[in-house]
């Protein structure tokens, strides 16, 4: 073998072995230290409605907040 197709030949199988190599971290979900201050409000900002490719869902942005609204409603003084 010639010196430039061994190191053609090195090359590909370095790619190939650091290429199919994998990480990523992995976190389990921790449970809350704190809990929601019921004698306190809660601000609650209103998304823009949903999109779906060239679908527009109107509105319901406003019923995502809502039904955030009302879950927070259970448990704090004030939601706004």
């Amino acid at each position: 073998m010639t010196s430039s197709l061994r190191l053609l030949f090195v090359t590909v199988i370095a790619l190939f072995v650091t290429g199919c190599s994998l990480t990523y971290k992995h976190s389990e979900l921790q449970p809350l230290e704190t809990n929601l201050d019921s004698g306190k409000g809660v601000l609650i900002s209103t998304p823009e409605g949903g999109w779906y490719g060239n679908t527009q869902y109107h509105g319901s942005g406003r019923m995502t907040g809502n039904a955030v609204r009302a879950a927070f409603s259970k448990n704090a003084s004030r939601v706004d």
